[in-house]
């Protein structure tokens, strides 16, 4: 029925309404098997309430991709490449959030951040200054900033319509504000949860060290 997928070690999770009720969605498991035995993945339909499937999503992939990045981390040559591995995998894996990224401090103008390594499903902006954006609030502030519906709150930078509801993290290296970790979302109140949250911040910090151990080793080095 479908093409053979490695690249999901975990059950993965999609949803979508049912018969147009909003309580129910219709979601798909992908069901993890050895390669040896079986040459295609095997998709399992089910019915759940959307609870339930939100439930279901985030036990499964966020503690296995903390540790994933935590140990790409340890051998990352450089941030750019941990922070780059970071949101392709979250994009993949986590379908209910559509963007994933970070804005940098720029170096020319450190009162701007620019756009860094980053996935998702439209183009987002290049540049945004600290008194703009959820984005810019949490680095101007160093503090966690969430919109559980951005067509509500006058911080959103409106970038796409498909976004509902986002969150931005600062990314802080050695005491000092390096960049912001940016997540947005279909649904509304996405990350309201605490284990969304703490998802986020994990991945945050996680980055936040590695800048602290590159920039450690090029001070080495110079």
């Amino acid at each position: 029925m479908a093409q053979s997928d490695t690249r999901r070690p975990y059950p993965w999770v999609t949803a979508g309404k049912f018969n147009g009720f909003n309580q129910y969605q219709v979601a798909w498991f992908i069901l993890p098997c050895p390669r040896d035995y079986l040459m295609n993945v095997t998709f399992v339909p089910c019915i759940l309430r959307a609870n339930e499937v939100i439930k279901c999503e985030t036990q499964m992939p966020h503690k296995y991709l903390l540790k994933e990045f935590e140990e790409f981390a340890r051998s990352a040559p450089n941030a750019e490449s941990l922070m780059q591995h970071v949101s392709q995998r979250i994009h993949l894996h986590i379908p209910r959030y559509n963007w994933v990224g970070f804005y940098l401090v720029d170096k020319r103008d450190s009162a701007m951040l620019v756009l860094g390594p980053h996935a998702g499903s439209f183009t987002p902006n290049p540049k945004i200054s600290f008194n703009e954006g959820l984005c810019g609030s949490a680095a101007s502030t160093r503090r966690i900033m969430v919109a559980d519906n951005v067509a509500e709150d006058p911080r959103y930078l409106q970038c796409s319509d498909l976004v509902r509801s986002q969150i931005s993290v600062p990314v802080m290296a050695t005491g000092k504000m390096s960049g912001v970790f940016n997540v947005e979302s279909y649904f509304m109140a996405t990350f309201k949860p605490a284990q969304e949250r703490t998802f986020v911040e994990a991945c945050a910090k996680i980055v936040g060290n590695c800048f602290e151990r590159t920039v450690a080793h090029d001070l080495v080095n110079v």
